[in-house]
């Protein structure tokens, strides 16, 4: 009987004790996913990636550049998909913002409701974050999951500096985008 299950386990190690790097680089893997996003109680204490993230939501620039420099992901996401762009746009850091677009964050990315660091600055009502994401390039226009635009946001906060700064670079309302996309579907 022992021998039978010793075989059988054997079996089944074959595969790992051929390849034992991707063994562990699946466990690397694994750990990462656990620890950014969320899924244990907390952020792991240490662990570059998350710290990013933790340090961007506080507006470090110095503590964001250390960890960069211990090569921390600069586009690490948490479990809803945010960015430490997205984090350091919601609580309105605009030096980080600053920094971390020098460093190569991507001011596209978007989070599990489709949202780029661009709705977390209106939300907030982070004037000067949104200029700057604006300047860099941030897609003024995005639609997110409930087809709103960074535009709709300000009009539903009633944020008419927000609203004056976004219509002055051309952001249009989910509304206006969809007729637009009508009104060229018909004219072809």
């Amino acid at each position: 009987m022992r021998e039978a299950q010793y075989e059988k386990r054997a079996k089944a190690m074959k595969p790992i004790i051929r390849f034992p790097a991707t063994v562990i680089l699946m466990s690397l893997l694994l750990l990462t996913q656990t620890a950014c996003t969320g899924k244990t109680r907390g952020f792991l204490p240490g662990y570059p990636h998350c710290d990013l993230i933790k340090e961007a939501a506080g507006g470090d620039v110095d503590k964001i550049r250390e960890l960069l420099g211990k090569n921390a992901y600069i586009n690490a996401r948490d479990k809803l998909a945010r960015t430490p762009l997205h984090y350091a746009a919601r609580n309105g850091h605009a030096d980080a913002v600053a920094f971390l677009i020098e460093k190569g964050a991507d001011v596209y990315a978007r989070d599990t409701a489709s949202e780029t660091p661009l709705f977390y600055a209106v939300r907030g009502g982070h004037k000067k974050v949104l200029r700057l994401l604006v300047e860099k390039g941030a897609d003024i226009n995005a639609i997110d999951k409930s087809d709103k635009t960074p535009l709709d946001i300000a009009i539903e906060a009633e944020d008419s500096e927000l609203i004056s700064c976004l219509r002055e670079n051309g952001a249009k309302t989910g509304k206006e985008i969809r007729e637009q996309g009508n009104k060229e579907t018909r004219e072809e």
